[in-house]
């Protein structure tokens, strides 16, 4: 993705739990963390959103800035995707952002 970006929209093509991260050892630490359970700590989550049958999709206000922290930095973005769909199926990710950096 970037360095460092500015993410305007948020879409999935199956409902989904999305959760973009800082650093991958956030990702890793949050891993398990519920649904509607909020993160504690040095977490690193930079943008939670989860999409259901009938809204995939969202422009999102305020937008959500978000950076890599990982040493050396990367453009590698950390993501956990879950589907929350009844079926199982592979869920796609659309994001529009911008490059701050």
């Amino acid at each position: 993705m970037a360095v460092g970006w500015r993410v305007y929209r948020v879409g999935t093509d199956w409902p989904a739990r999305i959760r973009l991260y800082a650093t991958l050892a956030q990702q890793a630490a949050d891993l398990l963390r519920a649904p509607g359970t909020d993160p504690a700590g040095d977490h690193g989550l930079l943008l939670e959103y989860t999409t259901k049958d009938g809204a995939l999709g969202a422009l999102l206000s305020p937008v959500v800035d978000g950076a890599s922290f990982e040493d050396p930095v990367s453009s590698d973005v950390p993501v956990t995707i879950q589907n929350r769909d009844l079926e199982a199926g592979t869920v796609r990710l659309s994001l529009v952002y911008v490059r701050t950096e």
